[in-house]
């Protein structure tokens, strides 16, 4: 049973802000995931190439947050797991993304490491990788 507290992680409590009550850890997760996409997407174009960056399916039940950061005056800073794919069931391999979120909604990524190549997925597509560093 998740205690009050625990459903209202997703939006602060103030009095210039929304309230969320009731609020599922799963749905925020969920929304952080969504608002991050179109960076994720950026970094695996980046790191992947032009061309088998686009062929990269990214899908939000493939990704999970390992980390969330929110202090005052501060950037937010949110670690991800992600697990690229080619089509919906060949994983390419595992990543961690660490991204900070500030203020007015600008999103850097601060870090990118690979953690887990699939070599059947490489071996099946004939895919070519950067070098894992």
């Amino acid at each position: 049973v998740r205690s009050r507290r625990q459903r209202q992680m997703c939006i602060r409590d103030s009095p210039k802000t929304a309230h969320a009550m009731n609020v599922n850890p799963e749905s925020c997760e969920k929304l952080i995931i969504d608002l991050l996409q179109p960076a994720i997407e950026e970094e695996m174009v980046k790191y992947y190439g032009e061309d088998l960056g686009k062929r990269v399916e990214l899908y939000n039940y493939e990704m999970s947050i390992l980390d969330l950061t929110a202090e005052p005056y501060k950037p937010t800073t949110v670690t991800l797991k992600i697990t690229p794919m080619i089509g919906a069931h060949h994983p390419i391999g595992d990543y961690e993304l660490y991204f900070s979120v500030d203020n007015a909604g600008e999103i850097k990524r601060l870090s990118f490491k690979p953690l887990k190549i699939y070599p059947e997925t490489i071996e099946r597509f004939q895919l070519t990788l950067p070098e894992m560093e």
